[in-house]
């Protein structure tokens, strides 16, 4: 007798294998508009998205740049000679004015030359008159004349040279500004090389910023520019006062210095400062959200809804600002544009808004 038990294993394992795909693997059918549903030839899933309506605004093109503040004019004062400083007549941050006496240092060795040479001058210069007499009578000779005359021209110069050294012990404000902190004392014993104090001129203020070469002949002497400073809400304002004559070959960028007023005394010299350099106004700039534009392999684009499926649209960007980009050129006025959800979109994609701003 035949032994029927492994064929009637493989019929058993068939016909459970047909159950299981009845079960978990039914066959597909045709939807109710006739759309076949197999692989590759089902209808693309609906992307839930945000838009925006493209249209023109007014935009200011604008730089943003960092700077210093330094004073209109700065000076660390010192002293032309050495000598013993005998007095001091101004006090750490004083307003001082053109011509004011800073401090006076000793002079009394000066003095004496000085008596001693206009002495010899009045000598020199009685024995000048003499000889001039006796030369007319033939009494002395002419080069005796010129000796005479020589030595007390000699002694006018000594005298001179002596005056301007007193000059020199003695120091004083170079122009109107404020004075910092004095760095000597009475009886100090000074050199040329120690500094006695620095003055600025802060009443009007510099500010020293660098903007980047293809910007350089967009910001000429004249220009505006307002700037702000750490911990101060104030905006301020400045005009160019002038431009580096070239441009730094190391960075690429040209230095600008502009004049702003600072007669509230708010900007302190050696501040860092945010300047913001206005370069032109666009009136029909057409402006997206940053979050709209997608980078590819070359330039940029967007999805325009075009009858509710997406459109890839190849544009050229312009200027830039916090949260908005200018489109140059790719779409007009009117389009609709994905924002959010952009990631999950493709070319082809059917859309569906639930907002458009």
């Amino acid at each position: 007798m035949k032994n029927y038990k492994p064929l009637i294993i493989v019929v058993v394992l068939a016909v459970l294998l047909l159950v299981l795909k009845a079960m978990y693997f039914p066959a597909l059918k045709d939807d109710t508009n006739g759309a076949s549903t197999k692989p590759g030839g089902g209808e693309k899933p609906v992307a839930n998205v945000e838009g925006y309506l493209a249209k023109t605004s007014i935009v200011d093109n604008n730089l943003y740049v960092t700077g210093t503040v330094i004073a209109n004019e700065s000076v660390d004062v010192r002293s032309e000679i050495s000598g013993k400083v005998i007095a001091v007549y101004f006090k750490d941050g004083q307003q001082l004015k053109e011509g004011e006496l800073l401090l006076k240092m000793e002079d009394a060795d000066l003095k004496a030359q000085l008596r001693k040479v206009q002495a010899q001058i009045v000598l020199f210069k009685e024995k000048k008159d003499r000889y001039e007499k006796l030369f007319k009578i033939q009494g002395v000779s002419k080069e005796e004349l010129d000796a005479s005359t020589n030595e007390l021209e000699s002694l006018q110069a000594d005298a001179d040279v002596l005056t301007v050294q007193l000059k020199r012990t003695s120091l004083f404000a170079p122009f109107n500004g404020v004075i910092g902190l004095k760095n000597i004392s009475v009886g100090a014993y000074i050199s040329p090389q120690q500094i006695v104090a620095s003055i600025q001129q802060i009443n009007k203020i510099k500010i020293d910023f660098a903007v980047p070469e293809k910007y350089s002949t967009e910001v000429i002497k004249g220009s505006k520019i307002n700037f702000s400073i750490d911990g101060n809400t104030s905006i301020f304002s400045a005009e160019v006062l002038a431009t580096e004559s070239s441009v730094d070959v190391t960075t690429r960028t040209l230095m600008i210095r502009a004049l702003a007023d600072n007669s509230k005394g708010v900007l302190k010299p050696g501040l860092f400062v945010n300047v913001t350099v206005k370069l032109e106004t666009t009136k029909d700039a057409l402006m997206l959200p940053s979050i709209a534009i997608v980078p590819i392999l070359k330039g940029h684009q967007v999805f325009v809804s075009n009858d509710g499926v997406a459109t890839a649209a190849k544009v050229k960007l312009g200027v830039r600002n916090d949260s908005t980009i200018q489109i140059v050129e790719g779409i007009q006025p009117g389009d609709t544009i994905v924002t959010v959800g952009v990631m999950g979109v493709r070319d082809g994609t059917p859309l569906k808004f639930t907002s458009v701003q």
